[in-house]
Parts: structure tokens; C-alpha cells; sequence
């Protein structure tokens, strides 16, 4: 999700808001954190260890919570809440890709293979480590909800963009709250 974090510092940049003032409150920090932490996950994953894999929906669910802070922070439940509404629509979207796919997420891999990051045999290793990805193929079902977006270290979703666009919502308007806070003082 870092690219999430990196795109919602950009768009404030673009609407004329300081990025500084975010930074003046311990709030964004587990957030960056969790960032740092995903960051070396998914180099595990792409130097071939997966003994990690099995602990990232767990992760997941603790670096989400992380924006709660933000949110409380900077008065910004109402988009909390709203990002909530798209992480639960996200879910809800991976669940039924699943659920056509025997509890698998499919994914199709582009970019990765150039990169590095995908290899013939990672999803085996993953799901040996129970992961739940397998690699999509002409059987696969319900493939517009499969992570069929392949940014070259990692493939999402539909329903990942939604649960990424939450994070991107709550640190944008965290920013923009935190603007008009410090600049009043």
C-alpha cells in the first residue's frame, strides 16, 4: 500500500497542501510503520520466502486499523466511515472471486514475470504456507474480480484498489484536516 500513501502525499501536493504538518502528530507513524513492515513482506516474497505469507491477513487487518488513529487525530470519521464502506465493498468482491474459484483468489501475472517477482513455482510454495493465491488459467472464473492488475511487485483487484483507496481517503483528508489545524495556530 505504499503507493497508496505516495499517491495521496502527490495529490495533496497537487491541491496546494503541506505534507509537513502530518508528520507533527505520533498518528501517522504506525501507519508508515505497517508501510515499511508490507515493504519487507513483499521482499520476502520476491527473494522466494513465504514463511511469512501466512500471517498477512492478520497484518492486513492490524495496518487498516492503523488509520483509525488518523482518523480520530484529524476528525475524519465520516471518511472513515465511508472507507470502511469501500473496504467491506472491496471484501466483498475478493470473497465472491474466491468463492467461484474454490476459495482461491486466481491470479494473472504480466509484469511480474519481467520483474523478477513472480515465479513458476511461488505459488505452490505460497499455498504450502497458506496463502490462498494460485496462478489464473482458462478455468478460472469471475476473472474481472481476480487480481488481474499486475504493477510488477504485486497483482491486485478490483476489490484491492477499494480497500486501498480507503487508506488514500483517510491520509489525504488527514493531511488536508492537518494543514488547517497547524496553519490556524
Amino acid at each position: 500500500m505504499i503507493e497508496t500513501i505516495l499517491l495521496s502525499f502527490i495529490v495533496a501536493k497537487i491541491k496546494k497542501y503541506k505534507i509537513l504538518p502530518i508528520f507533527k502528530h505520533w498518528t501517522i507513524y504506525p501507519i508508515l510503520i505497517c508501510a515499511v513492515i508490507y515493504i519487507y513482506l513483499e521482499w520476502t516474497i520476491w527473494h522466494g520466502d513465504y514463511s511469512l505469507v501466512k500471517y498477512a491477513n492478520i497484518f492486513k487487518a492490524v495496518y487498516l486499523s492503523c488509520f483509525l488513529l488518523l482518523a480520530i487525530k484529524y476528525n475524519q470519521i465520516k471518511i472513515y466511515l465511508k472507507g470502511i464502506c469501500l473496504v467491506f465493498i472491496g471484501y466483498i468482491l475478493n470473497y465472491i472471486a474466491m468463492y467461484y474459484n474454490d476459495m482461491k483468489m486466481p491470479v494473472f501475472v504480466s509484469n511480474s514475470w519481467w520483474t523478477g517477482y513472480a515465479k513458476p513455482d511461488m505459488f505452490f510454495k505460497a499455498l504450502d504456507q497458506g496463502d490462498f493465491h494460485i496462478l489464473g488459467d482458462m478455468y478460472t472464473k469471475a476473472i474481472p474480480l481476480c487480481d488481474t492488475i499486475d504493477l510488477g511487485y504485486c497483482c491486485v483487484s478490483i476489490g484491492d484498489i477499494l480497500v486501498r483507496s480507503f487508506a488514500f481517503l483517510i491520509i489525504y483528508y488527514s493531511i488536508k484536516a492537518s494543514n488547517n489545524k497547524y496553519n490556524n495556530i
